[in-house]
């Protein structure tokens, strides 16, 4: 599926990301979107969809958001695994009812960015 964006949301600190993800994440009408390279990525780590919404959800963005294509901005949202010991990050960009997933990881990861 191809990713249609469609309302670019402003460059945000991390308090008001973390706020704006969680509220878009917990929409009726949430749409979202994964990169081949997350799907990838997901499989890899034995991790499920599941995964995402609970770091999406629950998590924190940290760190300061970094360019993306087109005029948007893509954050790095972080949580402890609700299935696991371990803290799951995923980067995501936020549309103003959309999410494109670009990538997970395990935090502290060798290839972790």
């Amino acid at each position: 599926m191809i990713y249609n964006y469609k309302h670019r949301l402003p460059k945000m600190e991390a308090k008001e990301a973390t706020k704006t993800i969680r509220q878009i994440v917990r929409s009726e009408n949430l749409e979202f979107y994964l990169t081949r390279h997350a799907k990838e990525r997901l499989e890899e780590r034995g991790l499920i969809i599941r995964d995402i919404l609970y770091v999406l959800k629950y998590g924190e963005v940290d760190g300061v958001p970094q360019d993306a294509s087109r005029g948007y901005f893509k954050y790095r949202m972080a949580a402890q695994s609700p299935n696991s010991q371990r803290k799951i990050a995923v980067v995501v960009i936020p549309d103003t009812d959309a999410l494109k997933i670009i990538t997970v990881m395990w935090v502290g990861e060798k290839s972790e960015v």
